[in-house]
């Protein structure tokens, strides 16, 4: 489960652009901060272009 899961962060970083490192870090400081945690939900305008054709062409052959 917990592979599982860091996988599904990774991939959403990378599909982002964003650093993995920085929001695990960010995760885990919420966390102990007992503040929100941070979101992987896409800002609008921040997805690469080369990863989001990859991702609608899987979300099709799917």
């Amino acid at each position: 489960m917990f592979l599982e899961r860091i996988l599904t962060v990774s991939e959403t970083g990378r599909m982002q652009g964003r650093s993995v490192f920085e929001f695990m870090v960010d995760a885990v400081t919420s966390h102990f901060a007992n503040r929100t945690s941070p979101s992987l939900l896409p800002q609008s305008g921040k997805l690469k272009a080369a990863s989001t054709a990859a991702y609608m062409a899987n979300s099709i052959a799917s």
